[in-house]
């Protein structure tokens, strides 16, 4: 811009030297105009430089704040989805401490309630052979505890004729002793089983050792129920002949061992 304004100051003057009319002052004075004149648009020229540079300066400024702002806000959004994710997650916790903290609970109270029947169980068990040692002692009488409750087991030769299902009346004590027992029982259900060995019978009234396990477990029931008053509702009578043996049928010790009726005291739940 400059060279464009001293060429057109020296084309005036060329123009000047060209008429002769015009006195070499004057010259100098229209040169000295075109100087000021040039140098007037060259400091507005360079004043409009640098607003425009300032202008870019502060436009950048403005850009480079809007990025830094922009990022901090991406930068809040994920932090807030994080959060929301981790306040999900943690709800999602609560929820199953909560329900680990009942369950276990539920857990520690039907633990009390077993421990509690099974030292009921135990104590009932205790009391039948302080009362039943008698029978216990001569070895006619054996009580436990088996995973269904208390089982009282009786041998045949306090029970029964070999062969027979009719009770012997020397069975009727133990049986009377054992019913006032029974009578004052909390379980839900007197549950009695007949035994045999595996020698077959085959005769007219028991074709088989089901019938007969049935039948003696049967005599069990109704002398409990009819004579000795245990309540007919909580009795249930089952024959299993010789198919749960507790001993080996090979000796006469294990058949007889296994000729047995079986009581058992099954617990409320």
């Amino acid at each position: 811009m400059r060279k464009l304004l001293i060429f057109f100051a020296l084309l005036l003057l060329i123009s000047a030297c060209l008429q002769p009319q015009i006195s070499e002052r004057e010259l100098h004075r229209q040169l000295a105009l075109a100087r000021a004149e040039s140098d007037s648009k060259i400091a507005s020229l360079k004043s409009e430089v640098e607003r425009l540079r300032k202008i870019e300066s502060e436009n950048k400024l403005n850009q480079d704040e809007s990025t830094r702002l922009q990022n901090e806000i991406e930068r809040l959004k994920n932090a807030y989805t994080s959060i929301e994710q981790e306040k999900i997650q943690l709800s999602e916790s609560v929820s199953k401490l909560q329900s680990l903290a009942e369950d276990a609970k539920r857990l520690e109270t039907e633990a009390r309630e077993a421990r509690e029947r099974a030292e009921a169980i135990e104590r009932e068990r205790d009391q039948m052979k302080n009362e039943l040692k008698k029978f216990i002692d001569i070895g006619d009488i054996g009580v436990d505890i088996t995973p269904d409750g208390i089982r009282i087991t009786m041998r045949e030769t306090i029970l029964f004729d070999s062969g027979k299902s009719d009770l012997k009346q020397t069975s009727f004590e133990m049986l009377q002793k054992l019913s006032e027992l029974l009578i004052k029982t909390n379980a839900k259900e007197i549950r009695i089983a007949g035994h045999t060995d595996n020698v077959p019978i085959n005769s007219p009234q028991f074709p088989s050792n089901w019938e007969l396990s049935t039948a003696r477990a049967l005599s069990v029931l109704h002398q409990l129920s009819e004579k000795f008053g245990v309540p007919s509702s909580k009795l249930v009578a089952i024959g299993f002949g010789e198919h749960k043996p507790i001993a080996g049928n090979s000796t006469a010790e294990g058949r007889s061992k296994n000729r047995r009726v079986e009581i058992y005291l099954v617990p409320a739940k």
